[in-house]
């Protein structure tokens, strides 16, 4: 087996024991694929890769043992560098347009401050720029929705939700598949004391 193989193949199984581990914190923390910092991770490994494949095809043979030295630092920081200028050079749209964390803190902020309106897309607030593809009424992009937190059966707010970590039409859902959710019960709380407000506020204009 060449060096080379050795090098891509020990480097791939690195990524591949990397990804588990990212999968196994999924459950604890809000989907982050598309943060910028896990971007930027991503592209350090693929040029360390690129950059491991180079070196293992300058090694020197066994009769020239300094034959073709390369400095392997320098030809990692030209490829990081390039990352980076690359990701600078975009605009605010293509930098976050597709951040699931910003897309989550909008809506966290909306349905916060306005509950009953549907929380804007991404692209929505960030202006357009040089570069961004011209808005068209053929494009359409996803926007948030309003949540409703009451108990389809006993249409009461919820007080101690579940989440089912299974999902689809032939999912069957028992115990063992419910998890406590703490993000969905600090909202069902939220939008408890909104509807308490409300009702003191009717209340009172009643009275008036």
């Amino acid at each position: 087996m060449s060096r080379r193989v050795k090098v891509e193949k020990g480097l791939r199984g690195s990524q591949r024991a990397q990804a588990e581990d990212d999968v196994s914190m999924a459950g604890s923390q809000r989907a982050n694929e598309d943060d910028e910092a896990a971007k930027l991770e991503r592209y350090a490994i693929e040029d360390l890769l690129e950059t491991a494949t180079m070196l293992a095809d300058a090694l020197p043979g066994d009769d020239h043992p300094f034959e073709n030295e390369v400095d392997p630092a320098s030809i990692l920081d030209a490829g990081f560098e390039k990352r980076i200028e690359t990701y600078r050079s975009q605009t605010s749209r293509q930098k976050y347009g597709k951040s699931q964390s910003l897309k989550g803190f909008i809506s966290d902020v909306w349905e916060t401050y306005r509950p009953e309106e549907s929380a804007p897309t991404v692209n929505s607030i960030l202006p357009r720029e040089e570069g961004d593809p011209e808005e068209s009424d053929d494009e359409m992009e996803v926007g948030g929705v309003t949540q409703d937190y009451k108990c389809p059966l006993t249409l009461q707010i919820y007080d101690d939700p579940l989440t089912s970590t299974v999902c689809g039409c032939n999912a069957q859902i028992s115990s063992a598949v419910l998890k406590e959710d703490k993000v969905l019960q600090k909202k069902a709380r939220a939008a408890k004391r909104r509807a308490a407000r409300e009702e003191t506020a009717s209340a009172d204009e009643i009275d008036d």
